[in-house]
């Protein structure tokens, strides 16, 4: 889903936030025709929801390596991964497991 002022009311304050995140920033023109978001665009509409964490996922495989997070986000952003798994109990901890 492309970011929108709705989405991110819908889900201000939220705990956890899941977002998409199809493209690298360097592909933004791709992420609007096709109507999903850049790693940049997912983690700004986490930050604007004032979303405690966020998880991102839905990687283009094309990518072999996980991006770089952007220092402002880094503490509130999970990397998602095949058969990810966590304790909302232990959310505080989850960004640690993002290498």
């Amino acid at each position: 889903c492309r970011p929108s002022p709705a989405f991110i009311e819908l889900g201000r304050d939220c705990t956890l936030c899941i977002h998409e995140a199809t493209f690298e920033d360097s592909m933004a023109e791709d992420a609007r025709i096709k109507k999903h978001c850049t790693i940049t665009e997912a983690i700004d509409v986490a930050l604007a929801m004032n979303a405690y964490r966020c998880v991102l996922t839905h990687f283009s495989q094309r990518y072999p390596k996980l991006p770089t997070l952007p220092s402002r986000a880094s503490s509130k952003v999970i990397m998602a991964f095949d058969s990810l798994s966590f304790s909302l109990a232990n959310l505080r901890w989850a960004p640690l497991s993002t290498p």
